[in-house]
């Protein structure tokens, strides 16, 4: 059996010393948890949390005609993104599958993509590709020259206050600001991280260790703490949100995760269009659904989903939610057969059930507002 390398965040040395366990994440090995997942979710969710990103993929594209490229390979409508900007977008192939959701940061000379570390390689080459094709198009990869934080939860403002030397902080989503911090000269941008709101700081390598330890220790004065992947996705399955390499693949289209209205088809011709635009609803015979266990067994991925004994779909991700007092899931199921509120079964290779209920993860979020 092969080996894996894994490639490792310039931070992993720091985090190891704070008591990091680490996991592999596609080809890198990542912060799982730095010892105690419940309390890094608690403080995700109650005050504020500080997590290591550089693991996703970041490239620039520069040139005259930049925009129209990325316009044709993105479902936003790229011509009302304003200079310092970030929006999010999908990138389909043809059949209208997903490729992978971007962020895309518009600058006066040139923009920024990041893309999730786990479909990096296919992003970069429709990127490579489109950019052969375009006049004066340049492409950079800047994931080992670059390095990405997340600030995340209630007081995520707050913590991003204190620690600035200059500047103000953006409040608006998806506005971006040049401010100092630590150490490092860093690009600060508004955006949402599940129901929570959050930072995304970038910054260059040399810098990464300063600024992750100044944000780290103002969270801490603020009863937060650095969190790693596990809290980062208990929090992403409470928000119900799809994530590359859970619920969507270049087999998922926007319709089967419910984010129709996140494609922009008035803006003209782009990848995946004329697929989505030729089908039916009959064509989309799942849909993904948000699942609450009636207890805190958490079910694996691959897990079935039956009603009345009969096999409808299977389960995507899975995480116990401290605040909910229960088990939540993401997963398919078949659009013909569920329904909100409708319970159904679980059942794992071990032939054991577990009781659920199709709801609203916006519905949970306010019952423990």
């Amino acid at each position: 059996m092969a080996v894996i390398q894994y490639r490792h965040s310039p931070l992993q040395d720091r985090q190891r010393d704070a008591g990091a366990r680490f996991v592999g994440f596609g080809d890198w090995e990542v912060a799982d948890s730095f010892g105690a997942p419940d309390s890094e979710y608690e403080a995700l969710v109650t005050t504020a949390g500080v997590a290591d990103m550089c693991h996703r993929g970041r490239f620039k594209l520069e040139g005259d005609d930049t925009r129209n490229c990325l316009q044709r390979l993105t479902t936003t409508d790229l011509t009302r993104v304003e200079v310092n900007t970030e929006v999010s977008a999908f990138m389909l192939n043809e059949r209208g599958g997903i490729i992978d959701e971007v962020d895309l940061f518009r600058s006066d000379r040139f923009w920024t993509i990041r893309c999730s570390s786990l479909r990096k390689e296919r992003v970069q080459a429709v990127l490579a590709e489109a950019a052969r094709e375009c006049h004066d198009a340049t492409l950079t990869d800047a994931t080992t020259t670059q390095g990405s934080l997340l600030v995340a939860g209630p007081l995520a403002q707050h913590v991003m206050a204190d620690g600035i030397m200059d500047g103000t902080v953006p409040r608006e989503e998806g506005a971006s600001s040049i401010l100092q911090i630590g150490q490092g000269r860093c690009l600060v941008t508004r955006r949402t991280f599940g129901a929570l709101p959050c930072y995304q700081i970038d910054t260059g390598g040399l810098f990464l260790e300063s600024v992750w330890e100044r944000l780290g220790n103002l969270a801490r004065r603020r009863e937060g703490c650095p969190v790693g992947m596990r809290a980062l996705e208990m929090a992403r399955i409470e928000a119900g949100v799809p994530r590359v390499g859970a619920e969507i693949d270049e087999e998922t289209t926007p319709l089967e995760i419910g984010a129709m209205l996140r494609v922009a088809y008035s803006k003209g011709d782009f990848v995946g269009r004329t697929a989505l635009l030729h089908s039916t609803c009959r064509e989309f015979t799942r849909r993904m659904v948000y699942l609450r266990i009636d207890s805190f067994d958490v079910p694996h991925a691959g897990d079935t989903i039956e009603t009345d004994a009969v096999p409808i779909g299977y389960v995507t991700s899975a995480a116990p939610s401290p605040r909910l007092k229960c088990a939540l899931a993401l997963g398919f199921v078949d659009s013909f057969r569920t329904a909100q509120n409708t319970v159904l079964t679980i059942r794992n290779q071990q032939n054991q059930t577990l009781l659920a209920s199709v709801t609203d993860p916006s519905a949970m979020r306010t019952a423990t507002s």
